[in-house]
């Protein structure tokens, strides 16, 4: 869908077009990573959340890249690939052998294949969840929003439905303010490079 999307786009100038098509950009990330470690009884942060996000990532990562390479196959490689230079690339090098493989025989359909987007309105059409890989925002916040005839209307968001009443709510998981910065780091370590080693803070 991501690559259709390239070439049903309109663009309001050549160049931007000529840019987006001989690079064929996308962008494929997360959403509710702090939800589901709640669910999963898992500290926002912790080196065990680091360790599960990690391979999440690379599952992604090495899904995506492969799902990139069959496309190049049925369509043809973005452009601008350089098979010497892609192959070398530190994302690349980090990939399964075949996915590599692949690589080799087929190149890619696209040059930019992941990506860690904040995701806030997205979040909102799947539900609500949490946004990208950031903490929970509050376990219940309340949203006003405008209806068509300019009346509002205020919908109160809970989580606790949807983590069940018997988890634990540590305080890591109530508001971002509450969250020492380096767990945050952690977290976003472990999507940038999933054999990070970063610690949690202590």
């Amino acid at each position: 869908m991501l690559d259709n999307t390239l070439d049903a786009s309109r663009y309001p100038l050549d160049a931007q077009k000529s840019e987006a098509l001989s690079k064929r950009r996308i962008g494929i990330g997360v959403t509710g990573v702090a939800d589901t470690l709640v669910m999963l009884d898992v500290r926002y942060g912790s080196e065990k959340a680091r360790s599960m996000l990690g391979k999440w990532m690379q599952t992604i990562q090495n899904s995506a890249y492969l799902a990139s390479s069959k496309l190049a196959e049925e369509r043809g490689k973005f452009p601008k690939f350089s098979k010497e230079q892609h192959l070398v690339n530190h994302n690349i090098c980090r990939l399964r052998p075949h996915v590599q493989k692949e690589i080799e025989l087929f190149g890619l359909r696209n040059s930019l294949v992941t990506t860690i987007a904040p995701t806030g309105t997205t979040s909102l059409f799947a539900g609500n969840v949490s946004s990208g890989i950031e903490p929970v925002f509050s376990v219940e916040f309340h949203r006003k929003i405008t209806l068509p005839d300019g009346r509002y209307r205020i919908r109160k968001n809970s989580r606790l439905c949807r983590w069940g009443v018997s988890k634990p709510l540590w305080k890591e998981h109530t508001s971002p303010r509450d969250i020492r910065y380096r767990r945050r780091l952690v977290a976003g370590g472990a999507c940038k490079h999933a054999s990070s080693r970063a610690k949690m803070g202590r």
